[in-house]
């Protein structure tokens, strides 16, 4: 077991840990990075949701900005889930697009809106150890490895570019969808995935 504050994920999200960890190890050496993998985390989140939760309809575009505009969505948990995802979601669009980096302090406060994010989803679709709803996320609780590990600029670059290029791919996807259904009722009313997992559980945020 991780000495994360989000090692609740471990087990069951690990792909969503991964990122979530990340950000909250680079958060007070290096917030732009930090704050880009908190959105990777926020982005893995929301799509595994989609794929599990069958309530939620797909929407044709698979952009995280068209996942959190839809109605279903934003019902969850009467409306927390989407004001921690926007907070994340336009903090690290800013980190990749803007060259002033965010400060330590935003970062922080990134990182614990993704820790509420990701606590919900644990609580909610979690199957087996499910976390304490009531777990609280501790700012002097972050990791700082000496003041020593800083991202190289090669794996911000690298960031930058999946990003980029998952949304140039999406662009082109949708382009295509559109030409192959120009009235948009192919793809717009599929249900996600398959069942909620585990009947679910106690929404906590």
């Amino acid at each position: 077991m991780s000495g994360s504050q989000f090692s609740f994920l471990e087990a069951e999200f690990g792909e969503q840990f991964e990122a979530a960890e990340r950000a909250e190890r680079y958060a007070l050496t290096d917030p732009g990075t930090a704050v880009i993998h908190a959105r990777r985390a926020l982005e893995s989140g929301v799509k595994w949701v989609y794929a599990h939760d069958r309530s939620l309809v797909q929407p044709y575009d698979s952009k995280l900005n068209t996942l959190l505009n839809e109605p279903g969505f934003k019902e969850l948990a009467n409306g927390r889930v989407i004001n921690v995802s926007r907070k994340i979601q336009l903090a690290g669009n800013k980190a990749v697009h803007e060259a002033k980096p965010p400060a330590k302090l935003e970062a922080v406060e990134v990182v614990s809106s993704l820790f509420h994010f990701c606590l919900w989803l644990a609580v909610t679709y979690g199957r087996d150890a499910k976390p304490d709803p009531g777990l609280t996320f501790n700012p002097h609780g972050l990791m700082d490895h000496g003041k020593a590990e800083k991202a190289s600029l090669a794996e911000r670059q690298e960031l930058e570019e999946q990003l980029e290029r998952e949304a140039g791919s999406r662009r082109v996807g949708a382009a295509a969808c559109c030409r192959a259904d120009p009235d948009g009722r192919g793809v717009g009313g599929r249900a996600a995935g398959v069942a909620r997992r585990g009947g679910g559980g106690e929404e906590g945020g």
